[in-house]
């Protein structure tokens, strides 16, 4: 009701179904695509909204690599890395007190990842495969993670 007591007329908008959508993703980095990819997975309409005429955000910096743990290539290819030898190398080299803040989304990063690559592989035509690049930590005394970076080659060279 307004001031004088009058309910105010209330103009009904009719929404166009072309319009609607379940689920807005805010940018297009590799974080958010995949965000919308499992979305749209489950049955969501997905609608991705990005300020720059380029799609990738920052991912696109990285030539298609990605370091995610204990993933399927590197379990086929007979190396033994582990989410626990993996939570340990982030800790080991991430910087002085980030571990407070951090240590819940390293974990879910490695408990998670080799489930979201397969999610991913098996909804768009990305497909990986290990690569061999050199550990910038291997000054520490940290599990080697080499067997973990992944590559896109569709991405690399684009």
């Amino acid at each position: 009701m307004d001031r004088v007591g009058k309910t105010p007329e209330v103009e009904q908008n009719i929404v166009d179904d072309a319009f609607t959508t379940d689920i807005i993703v805010v940018g297009s980095g590799a974080a958010a695509l995949t965000a919308a990819l499992t979305a749209a997975a489950s049955g969501r309409t997905v609608r991705i909204i990005e300020k720059t005429a380029k799609i990738g955000g920052t991912s696109a910096m990285s030539g298609g690599m990605t370091w995610l743990p204990a993933n399927h290539y590197a379990q086929e290819a007979g190396f033994s890395d582990t989410p626990e030898e993996a939570l340990q190398y982030i800790r080991q080299t991430a910087p002085a007190g980030w571990g407070e803040t951090e240590d819940p989304l390293w974990a879910s990063q490695v408990e998670n990842g080799p489930a979201m690559l397969k999610l991913v592989e098996a909804h768009s035509p990305l497909r990986f495969k290990l690569t061999s690049v050199p550990d910038p930590f291997r000054r520490l005394k940290a599990p080697s993670q080499l067997e973990s970076f992944l590559s896109n080659p569709s991405v690399a060279k684009s």
